[in-house]
């Protein structure tokens, strides 16, 4: 049922109400994120898009910042999945002031990756390991080793191609390290 536009409309939609009316902040950040990543097509991708921008006017609206924040975060990933890069960066770079003015490590963390990601592929190396440093450094603070792992996997490619081949490696065995922690992590619960 959930194939067709509407169907994942109405159920993305019911999950963002969900969320919003518990105040969960997690859970707004995950279902936030789902509906940024959940399609594969450009269609799919457009169906999030048209839900996330109602979800960012009544945050707006409501003057909810979080919401606000967690919304463009997703609009930017929306973004960046259709091609618009100078789009995803202007909303990525609001994601990022907002988390910052929220004081929300984890969501500057999250937008700090994918900003590196654009710098990434703009070629500009310096301004990716600069994010990627900052937001390996707030995995760690909230000691979320999976977010370390992948700032340290993007940081090692970023590394490396910035010919940094003995930082790059560092950063992928530390990456290769946190990973086995959490699979262990995970098996045991």
């Amino acid at each position: 049922a959930l194939a067709r536009p509407s169907a994942r409309q109405a159920a993305l939609t019911e999950a963002w109400r969900i969320a919003r009316h518990e105040n969960d902040a997690v859970l707004l950040s995950r279902v936030a994120g789902a509906l940024a990543q959940s399609f594969g097509s450009s269609e799919g991708v457009a169906d999030a898009q048209a839900v996330i921008e109602s979800i960012l006017a009544t945050a707006v609206e409501d003057g909810n910042r979080r919401h606000e924040a967690e919304a463009t975060h997703a609009l930017g990933t929306c973004a960046w999945s259709q091609g618009r890069i100078d789009d995803a960066y202007e909303l990525l770079m609001r994601t990022l002031r907002l988390a910052e003015a929220l004081d929300d490590d984890s969501l500057e963390q999250r937008a700090r990756v994918s900003l590196s990601r654009i710098h990434m592929r703009r070629n500009e190396l310096e301004e990716a390991a600069t994010n990627l440093e900052m937001a390996m450094r707030l995995a760690v603070k909230s000691g979320d080793q999976a977010a370390e792992s992948s700032a340290r996997l993007n940081l090692g490619v970023v590394r490396h191609r910035m010919g940094q081949s003995e930082v790059a490696v560092h950063h992928l065995e530390r990456c290769l390290e946190l990973a086995r922690s959490v699979r262990h992590r995970a098996r045991e619960s």
